[in-house]
Order: C-alpha cells, then sequence, then structure tokens
C-alpha cells in the first residue's frame, strides 16, 4: 500500500440532497428576479439541513464541503491512464458503522460483480489474494468517518495481504481532519472554491442555459446569484438544475 491520498466529503449529506430537489420544483422563470427569491428558498432549505446534520455528528472537525470532491476522485477513478495503468480498480463507499469485513466484501464485489456469501474475514481475504494474484489496484474508499486508528491499521494489514504487487495505490475521501491526520502519507488535497465566472458557467449549464444573451439587467441577477452561491459548485448545480432559464424572458 503506497499511500491514502486523502480528500473531503461533501458537507451536504445525500439526505439533504433528497429534500432539496423535492423543494426544487422546476421553475420556468418570467421575470429574472424570481431566480434569485428561488435561490434563496433552496438556500434556506440547505442551511437548515447543514444544521441538522452538524447536530448529528457532534463534535467532528469537519471542512467545508461541496466543492466537488466527489466528482473529482470520479474523474480520476475513471481516467482512462488509470484504467491502463492499474489491472484493477476498485470504489467501495465506506460511510458508517467502519467494518472491517464489510469494505473487504465490497472490494470483492467490485472485482467479482457477485457477492461471496462469506462472513469470515479470513477466509474473505484468501477469496480476495486469489482475485488480486499478480495484479496492482486502484482503490477508492468513499465517505469514510472511522477516527480510530487501530481500526485503521487492522485494514491496513488487511490491504497489504491483498496486494498482488507493489505500486498499489489507495484515495480516502471524508469529512474529517482527523481521518485525513491518522491515514495520510502524503500531504492530503483540499479543493478551492470556484471563481465567479466559473460558478456562473456551472450554473448556466445545469440550467440548460449556455446561449443566454447578457444584458445589463441579467448581469445584476448574474453577481447576485455568484455571490448567494460562494464558490460552492454543488450549490451552482442545484439551483442550476432548479431553474431553468431557457426561457427567461427580461423584461
Amino acid at each position: 500500500m503506497d499511500f491514502w491520498l486523502n480528500s473531503y466529503r461533501l458537507l451536504v449529506c445525500m439526505k439533504c440532497l433528497r429534500k432539496i430537489v423535492k423543494v426544487a420544483v422546476h421553475l420556468w422563470v418570467e421575470d429574472p428576479q424570481d431566480v434569485v427569491h428561488e435561490a434563496d428558498d433552496l438556500l434556506d432549505e440547505l442551511v437548515y439541513e447543514n444544521l441538522r446534520c452538524k447536530v448529528e455528528i457532534g463534535k467532528m472537525n469537519k471542512v467545508l464541503g461541496g466543492l466537488g470532491k466527489t466528482t473529482l476522485t470520479q474523474m480520476i477513478f475513471n481516467h482512462e491512464a488509470i484504467k491502463g495503468h492499474f489491472d484493477n480498480t476498485i470504489w467501495v463507499c465506506v460511510s458508517k458503522p467502519f467494518i472491517i469485513i464489510n469494505i473487504l466484501e465490497g472490494i470483492f464485489q467490485s472485482l467479482t460483480k457477485t457477492s461471496s456469501g462469506l462472513n469470515h474475514k479470513g477466509v474473505l481475504l484468501e477469496k480476495i489474494q486469489k482475485e488480486m494474484h499478480g495484479k496492482m489496484y486502484f482503490l477508492v474508499l468513499d465517505d469514510v468517518w472511522n477516527e480510530e486508528s487501530g481500526l485503521w491499521d487492522d485494514l491496513g494489514d488487511c490491504l497489504k495481504q491483498i496486494a498482488g504487487k507493489s505500486g498499489n495505490c489507495i484515495i480516502v475521501t471524508t469529512r474529517s481532519l482527523e481521518v485525513a491526520n491518522i491515514v495520510g502519507t502524503v500531504p492530503s488535497h483540499r479543493l478551492k472554491k470556484l471563481s465567479d465566472d466559473q460558478c456562473w458557467f456551472l450554473f448556466k449549464e445545469s440550467a440548460n442555459a449556455n446561449r443566454l444573451s447578457m444584458n445589463p439587467k441579467l448581469e445584476i441577477i448574474r453577481d447576485m446569484l455568484v455571490k448567494k452561491i460562494g464558490g460552492v459548485p454543488l450549490v451552482a448545480k442545484v439551483l442550476g438544475g432548479a431553474t431553468k432559464l431557457k426561457k427567461l424572458v427580461v423584461k
């Protein structure tokens, strides 16, 4: 196992996104000011769900979410250079609780597309070892919450055992800075916020409005929206997906 490359999990949980989608019924806009009002409504819902998530999570030390961690990791995972270099690419959503045999089962299923039907770690490891014999893997452990170093040591030992040869690579995505500190053997990668122009581009793309012609009034709306988006691509995509600008009529 060469390294754990740490990224950061979206602050907004999938439950939050599902709730936002229910609120975000497609809006056919006749006055561009309605876009800003819709943005306010959606962001209010977003803030409420984030606060609720913070209460559930407790005192866990988290970083700003919504900056495109999952998208970036998927792009790396699916890149032809990765597919061509590694014999096996494996994606496991870990989440909670952190149960090693479940992670191993996820690895096995990713390799074989079937369930092992096993509940014994040693036997499952042997099966994975056979699948990985003489092969090099690229593994993503997504949505990791565990901050117990002992469990990480146990998992690390398992991953060393399944390595068919050297040169393997592992990416860990997490909301927790403590997880990054525990597993990091290289500096963690922290995504930056988008620029205003990038936010506007992503918003228009999500709203199917790339051909929208700008004018002074729409410029004002643009400036108001990008401020509310705040450089977070998740917000730009949610707001854009909830707003249909292709029938926009500027009065």
